[in-house]
């Protein structure tokens, strides 16, 4: 009888534990009750984004995402470039456009997918952000061996280089 009783209670024990935490992975975080701050935005200028790559970029054919590029750029969450396309190596890869960014705290976020015959070797990509003349970024990124490179490069805006120069004489 102890038998019986001591295999129910263990089989709960199993049973609930997996239940429970299958329960909180389909509650997950609401975030409809998450609020943001609104976000002061400069003025769109001029930025100037120059990436060499130390390594071919191609797209990764074994991504789960047909989509997958050979490299995607994102400034504050918000793609800015994609190249769908192999890139040679060395080749700089230069984004000029205009584009508003955020007072204060803002983010660079790079994805770069090596081709598959590159093997097991670690490669690095050099990025620099250039805005209203000043180098917000200047920087190296480096992967781990045989994978893609994934980097985020914050940087700061301070909020008296954000308003617009006054060009009244």
């Amino acid at each position: 009888m102890i038998r019986l009783v001591l295999v129910s209670l263990l089989w709960v024990v199993i049973i609930g534990g997996l239940w429970l935490f299958t329960g909180s992975e389909r509650t997950g975080f609401d975030d409809s009750m998450a609020t943001t701050a609104p976000l002061e935005r400069t003025a769109p200028a001029r930025i100037v984004l120059e990436l060499t790559p130390t390594f071919d970029l191609a797209p990764d054919p074994f991504a789960l995402e047909s989509s997958e590029p050979a490299l995607l750029v994102r400034l504050n969450g918000r793609e800015i470039y994609r190249a769908d396309e192999t890139i040679p190596a060395g080749r700089p890869i230069v984004i000029d456009r205009e584009l508003p960014l955020l007072e204060g705290p803002n983010e660079l976020f790079l994805r770069a997918t090596p081709p598959l015959g590159a093997g097991n070797r670690s490669h690095a990509l050099r990025a620099r952000l250039l805005w209203r003349n000043r180098t917000l970024i200047e920087r190296t990124a480096w992967s781990e061996p045989g994978a893609p490179l994934v980097a985020a490069f914050p940087f700061e805006i301070e909020e008296e280089a954000t308003r617009e120069p006054d060009h009244d004489h």
